[in-house]
């Protein structure tokens, strides 16, 4: 007996070819050209339509294969085609194509400004260009971001407003200068932005003009007025940041420190508006406009209509993540499904929903939160019922603590080697955090909805907002009580690309084996435990015997890492900020698996050279390091206090904070083959030594251009 008709799920048959057409459009741009690309879309539907109106075909059997194989033709093609049309800067509308040509900009905000600590940010799109005459203005497309530097009173900039200001500010988004730091230009590209500009009082001027879309205005008030009560009656402090986010999805008033507790007890979803949110919001629609159900057809479909709107206006107002547009459109199409008296398939539905948000924005496949909700969703949907049979408990309310447990053991299990390849970590305890944190978050949202009903009102508001206050005090304490636990959150679990997809073929096989019972996947599953560990066995091999000398980029300070084996040690200037640490060093670390680290202060080093005590290939003093038969100098401010009396050979001369020296002044028994130059030194300085460089021919590593210097050997 077959446990799994593939037939049934014909949409799942429609996104998996699109998903592979966006994939390989994302991987291989170019694999295609237009005239290959029209061919493939209009062959694909040709046959479709073959099949589709000419009966003596379509309803052979020994031909089916084949309109199969043109359906998923098709939709491979089309997820190609919406791929590589969805890159804004191969329109020849975008700005970019403009921007060397023209004087100023006009950018229209496409939201209100949010407050960081030095600057009031914004999206923009740049809506033309214009000389210094501004005579000839052409229009453009293409998005940015705009940072105002905060002044003495905030710029007076509403959603729609126009602002002219000069192209000079509008620079490239750059990569990571650091190895395995957080992406920015790549998240960014995600959402076809590529520009960001820093604009201080003098750079920019408001226009006379705003083009604000009336239902976004409208969103953005509500919004506006929404985070107005939040401060008022919560409080501007952390539980309003998290009241701001867990009730509108705006996360500009979080606090990193609380950000971490909810990420490492495994309750982050809490914080994003996603699919809870939405379908708590859905139970309470459903239960107010219930009455409707009970005016007949009309009622009914007005039921649907009324709880679609509001759905979709608090998606809109938490600024439409992905992961909340995901619950939208399936709620979307239950609703719709429900008015027509039909069950809707929940794997259609959610193939349905994928299949609309990736035509309208392809690059939503590459969203991790987009990732994450699709496979919590499908794991719910799938594992939770199994999972739940394995106990049975006749307490009513033991029974319903074990259905809330299982839904979070079937979101964790179906989501658990993406989250190992993401975030390296995994919380141990996120049963009891879930078990507390999504009823009470729940419980938090419908106060919320109370609370901005009667927010206009003084006295209610301030009572309701007291309780939110403290519910969500007790939901922050909760889980800070739950991530100081012994061992609450396992760091450092480092998974390969490969790994994760051998662990979701093991999670697959163990899976059909508990279904079918039949031992072949049991062997398979065996087969991949050993696959796994042959990969970790190599990937342990490789790290143990790396060696590095990593010398980072950060503005004003030096930092040299030396890597033997799963050992580190840092030589830095200046003790490095968080920032610094959770943005430069800590992603190198994970990804080269580092177990010890040891931090120096190169300023309380002196002339005697020093052997580390663990390190054993690793000497150093103030100014010059040796590791193995590598041997580096390091030059601050002050210069070369002194020549060297006999002929000196390093490998590498970093020049750091502006070193008073010329290259051509070098002592001629100063020798080296490399030279570094790192941020700490100004762009003047930095330029000066590049052209001496260059006429003496001598190779050298800026890292303001081409950040850290890193070799392995």
């Amino acid at each position: 007996m077959r446990w799994f008709h593939w037939d049934a799920y014909s949409v799942v048959r429609l996104v998996l070819p699109l998903i592979l057409g966006i994939w390989v459009a994302l991987s291989y741009p170019n694999l295609l050209s237009d005239s290959t690309l029209w061919i493939l879309l209009l062959g694909s539907l040709t046959v479709v339509s073959i099949f589709t109106f000419i009966k003596n075909i379509g309803g052979s059997f020994s031909f089916r294969w084949l309109f199969g194989l043109a359906v998923a033709l098709f939709f491979f093609s089309s997820g190609y085609y919406v791929t590589i049309k969805h890159y804004a800067l191969d329109h020849d509308s975008h700005f970019l194509h403009g921007l060397h040509t023209a004087k100023y900009a006009i950018l229209q905000l496409n939201e209100p400004l949010r407050e960081t600590d030095k600057t009031y940010g914004t999206q923009v799109t740049v809506i033309a260009l214009t000389d210094s005459t501004a005579q000839q203005i052409k229009p453009v497309s293409g998005k940015a971001l705009v940072y105002f530097k905060k002044d003495k009173l905030p710029p007076n900039l509403q959603y729609g407003d126009w602002v002219l200001a000069s192209t000079k500010s509008l620079k490239p988004v750059e990569a990571p200068r650091n190895p395995f730091g957080f992406d920015y230009a790549k998240y960014l590209h995600w959402q076809n932005i590529y520009h960001q500009a820093y604009l201080t009082p003098t750079d920019w001027q408001q226009l006379p003009t705003n083009r604000a879309n009336w239902a976004y205005k409208q969103i953005f008030s509500l919004r506006q007025y929404c985070l107005n009560a939040i401060n008022t009656y919560v409080g501007n402090n952390q539980e309003g940041g998290v009241t701001a986010a867990l009730l509108l999805g705006y996360r500009s008033y979080l606090e990193r420190d609380i950000v971490q507790t909810y990420s490492a007890t495994g309750v982050t979803h809490v914080l994003a508006v996603s699919g809870l949110h939405v379908g708590v919001i859905a139970v309470a629609g459903m239960w107010l406009l219930g009455f409707l159900d009970k005016r007949g057809k009309y009622g009914k479909w007005l039921r649907v209509l009324l709880l679609i709107i509001g759905i979709w206006i608090f998606i809109l107002l938490a600024g439409a993540p992905p992961s909340a547009a995901r619950s939208g459109v399936m709620l979307s199409f239950i609703l719709f499904s429900q008015g027509l008296a039909r069950r809707a398939d929940i794997y259609n539905t959610m193939a349905g929903s994928a299949l609309l948000l990736l035509l309208l924005n392809p690059y939503n496949l590459m969203d991790v939160g987009f990732q994450l909700s699709y496979l919590a969703v499908g794991g719910i949907v799938f594992f939770q019922d199994y999972i739940y049979r394995w106990i049975k408990i006749d307490n009513k309310y033991l029974d319903m603590a074990w259905q809330v447990t299982t839904v979070s053991l079937a979101a964790q299990l179906s989501t658990l080697p993406l989250i190992l390849y993401y975030f390296q970590q995994f919380p141990t305890y996120f049963m009891l955090s879930n078990f507390i944190a999504v009823p009470l978050s729940s419980a938090i949202l419908y106060v919320g909805i109370v609370f901005f009903g009667v927010a206009w009102w003084q006295p209610l508001g301030t009572m309701v907002g007291k309780i939110l206050y403290y519910m969500v005090w007790t939901l922050d304490h909760f889980l800070q009580f739950v991530q100081h636990l012994p061992y609450s959150n396992l760091q450092g679990l480092v998974v390969s690309w490969g790994q994760m997809w051998v662990l979701y073929a093991l999670i697959a096989a163990l899976t059909y084996f508990g279904i079918t019972a039949l031992p072949r996947y049991l062997k398979i599953g065996l087969s991949l435990i050993v696959v796994f560990l042959t990969f970790s066995a190599f990937i342990n091999h490789r790290h143990q015997n790396q060696r590095y000398i990593t010398a980072y980029a950060f503005n004003q300070k030096t930092a040299i890492e030396f890597t033997d084996g799963q050992r580190t040690c840092s030589i830095a200037t200046d003790t490095l900020t968080e920032a610094e640490q959770l943005y430069g060093t800590i992603p190198y670390r994970k990804h080269l698996r580092i177990i010890d680290t040891y931090e120096i202060q190169q300023n309380n080093l002196n002339a005697q050279l020093i052997q580390h005590p663990v390190i054993s290939n690793l000497a150093y003093n103030k100014h010059f390091m040796q590791f193995y038969d590598k041997t580096f100098l390091v030059l601050g401010k002050e210069g070369l206090s002194t020549s060297p009396t006999q002929n000196t050979h390093v490998n590498y001369l970093l020049l750091s904070h502006n070193a008073r020296i010329k290259i051509p002044e070098l002592p001629t028994n100063l020798l080296f083959d490399t030279l570094i130059i790192d941020q700490s030194n100004s762009y003047r300085k930095t330029q000066q030594w590049i052209d001496e460089c260059m006429q003496l021919n001598i190779p050298y590593h800026n890292m303001r251009e081409k950040g850290a210097w890193i070799i392995s050997f």
